[in-house]
């Protein structure tokens, strides 16, 4: 007797027994998969407690001769309602949309508020974290009920490793869009003439686009991701919220179509290394790689210049091979580096995490009575 794999599956499915299972078949399941799979016995084991409480509903359900009958009466399973389910294209949209906009809001008072006192780049990266953070953590509650770590925030086991395993990659990947042109001569580094530059600032400086990093991951590859892959399907929801990430950075100074390009590119990339990871850690560590080596290699981030060290680079080259005024985002050299890093998310060993919205088995977790209406799925 094994808990099945699927994460929609019916109650009998979830204790291993038959529809006509007497009350002490349905005990003894339910006795031996609590403790297979309860907290105690898995600390730190994201996908066991779901499992365990997927059994104590299932039971829950199934011990109580009335609910057992409503259940048995409903005539579809958990897993057909939540087929007719991902077709409603409404719900998830406007999941997806109350999120954003309560982002935007947020946004427009605290990034203001906050560069008052801090200065513009604190403004952006520190505001921007503040009102994903309030965005995010509203539409869990109105949404589910659940916390803002339930979105793959959580410091489990292996998040430590996804979140190294990502600045690496992101890291590394900033160096060959820098270094390979170097080495073959198309770009070279300049001192800066009497450049204003302080340690304090440049230390202090990873800290803030880490922020920033968190930030965008946590306003497009939280909730808005998740809540559309679990409606409209991963295709649908990755697409579009790249594309969204894209967009949106056109407003950046010096942006091109090239960059607008890369930019919802690197939007696809961080959602496929979410539903990889099953954690935000990767694509936050891929995210802030990148952006924390740009400006210590000396060129612009998303058309801002951020000057951490008394050099910069001068290119050689067209705008296409070096971005131009955007910085390399907006240049081919980043197009290509971006197919590898699709290829390296796909091969790297990751510790998967868990997610609420993609991992907790939601149709089980409410019987199917004629009270209760369909879980969303």
């Amino acid at each position: 007797m094994t808990m099945p794999e699927h994460p929609q599956a019916g109650f009998y499915e979830i204790l291993g027994v038959s529809r006509d299972a007497t009350e002490d078949d349905i005990a003894a399941a339910h006795r031996d998969l609590a403790r297979r799979y309860h907290p105690d016995g898995n600390p730190g084991d994201q996908a066991a407690e779901a499992r365990f409480r997927a059994v104590q509903e299932a039971y829950e359900c199934l011990s109580n001769p009335e609910k057992r009958r409503a259940y048995d009466l409903a005539g579809r399973e958990p897993a057909e309602r939540s087929a007719l389910a991902r077709r409603d294209w409404v719900k998830p949209l406007m999941g997806a949309f109350v999120c954003f906009v309560l982002f935007r809001v947020a946004l427009f008072f605290m990034v203001p508020l906050i560069a008052f006192f801090g200065g513009t780049l604190m403004g952006i990266t520190l505001g921007m974290l503040l009102a994903a953070g309030v965005s995010s953590s509203l539409a869990m509650t109105i949404f589910e009920s659940r916390p803002l770590t339930d979105l793959g925030l959580q410091w489990r086991a292996g998040a430590r490793n996804n979140l190294l395993i990502g600045i690496g990659l992101g890291g590394v990947a900033a160096a060959l869009v820098i270094l390979g042109p170097v080495a073959m001569g198309l770009a070279r580094f300049a001192q800066l003439d009497r450049p204003d530059i302080s340690w304090r600032g440049s230390m202090f400086m990873p800290v803030l686009l880490f922020c920033g990093a968190m930030a965008e991951e946590l306003a497009f590859r939280g909730f808005v991701l998740q809540y559309l892959v679990r409606g409209w399907g991963t295709w649908a929801a990755v697409l579009s919220t790249g594309a969204l990430f894209g967009v949106l950075h056109d407003s950046n100074p010096a942006a091109t179509p090239l960059s607008d390009l890369n930019t919802a590119l690197f939007g696809v990339l961080f959602a496929y290394a979410v539903l990889r990871s099953h954690d935000l850690w990767l694509a936050i560590g891929m995210h802030f790689g990148w952006n924390v080596a740009l400006p210590f290699l000396g060129v612009e981030l998303s058309g801002l210049t951020i000057r951490v060290t008394g050099y910069e680079l001068v290119w050689k080259s067209g705008d296409l091979w070096s971005g131009g005024k955007y910085g390399p985002e907006a240049s081919l050299l980043t197009s290509a580096v971006i197919v590898l890093l699709f290829a390296a998310v796909w091969k790297v060993p990751l510790q998967k995490g868990w997610l609420w919205l993609l991992d907790e088995p939601h149709d089980v977790l409410e019987p199917a009575s004629p009270s209760s209406p369909p879980a969303a799925s």
